[in-house]
């Protein structure tokens, strides 16, 4: 019992306890009809870090098919979206829990709740020479995963009935229902606008497909050569400079975001420019064989 027992050993281990009194224990949800939930995601882990979500402090009593549709709908898309943030080098956050509690008690004293939701982060941590979620397979997640080079953030909750559905909502929004201060102090943009517009582009991520926050078009890959662009970026942001120059990495932040939204009309200057150029080339080619068939 984890709670019970302040000087229990890290590693989890079951508990023959029939009672206790700050957690629910195994006894309780014996015939009651109900599942042990995962709050934190089994999914999102590996080894014995995928174990250490087994366990009662991080599972609420769930009806099956509610269990069933939260895996489904929520967390199975939250997995598909720490992909993305991973192949992009940064690092995915995670705050989940349940709310609402009902009338209804396993035993008469373990809350069934009436709502459950997760909240996530994707940015850069802020010691990223030190960051445990990062390591020499960022980026590395395959083709079949999309690269979308940003922060962003995005929310869920379900009401906790089989026939109900799971709602995406923007991470403001979710405080507004739990009435709680902000959970998040990164990735969310500056405005309730700006985080909007994030939440257009991760629904759009979730669809498997980059939304164009700016003209509303999507397109599933990033222009040629925009990749090397903001690598240039994040090598000199990441490798030259030391953690400690804080201004110059503030400055650089901004360049790197900058250049995300550039890069596509960039590239589109050059790809018209190359299109005139061939034509020109074409025509110069056109009247040099016009002069020498008159000759």
């Amino acid at each position: 019992l984890q709670i019970d027992d302040q000087n229990a050993p890290g590693t989890i281990r079951s508990s023959s306890a029939s009672f206790s009194q700050n957690q629910a224990v195994d006894e309780d949800y014996q015939d009651s009809g109900y599942d042990r939930g995962h709050l934190y995601p089994f999914a999102l882990n590996e080894k014995e870090s995928a174990t250490a979500t087994c366990t009662l402090t991080n599972a609420v009593p769930e009806e099956h098919t509610a269990n069933v549709n939260w895996y489904q709908e929520a967390e199975s898309i939250v997995e598909k979206l720490a992909r993305i943030c991973h192949k992009s080098g940064r690092s995915m956050y995670l705050i989940t829990g349940a709310a609402n509690p009902t009338k209804t008690k396993m035993k008469n004293r373990v809350s069934v709740p009436g709502l459950v939701w997760t909240a996530l982060c994707c940015t850069y941590p802020r010691d990223q020479n030190n960051d445990p979620c990062l390591n020499s397979n960022a980026g590395s997640e395959g083709k079949d995963v999309l690269r979308y080079n940003g922060d962003f953030s995005f929310a869920f909750m379900k009401q906790m009935k089989p026939e109900r559905s799971t709602t995406h909502s923007t991470v403001r929004q979710l405080q507004k229902k739990l009435r709680v201060d902000r959970l998040f102090d990164n990735c969310r943009g500056m405005s309730e606008n700006e985080e909007a517009e994030i939440f257009k582009v991760v629904e759009g991520l979730i669809q498997g497909k980059i939304i164009d926050s700016v003209s509303g078009g999507s397109s599933p890959l990033r222009p040629f050569g925009y990749e090397v662009h903001i690598g240039i970026f994040r090598f000199i942001r990441h490798k030259l400079l030391a953690p400690g120059q804080s201004v110059v990495r503030v400055v650089l932040s901004n360049m790197v975001e900058f250049a995300t939204t550039i890069a596509p009309i960039f590239h589109g200057i050059l790809l018209v420019l190359g299109i005139l150029a061939i034509n020109a080339f074409g025509i110069l080619i056109n009247n040099y064989s016009a002069n020498l068939n008159r000759q």
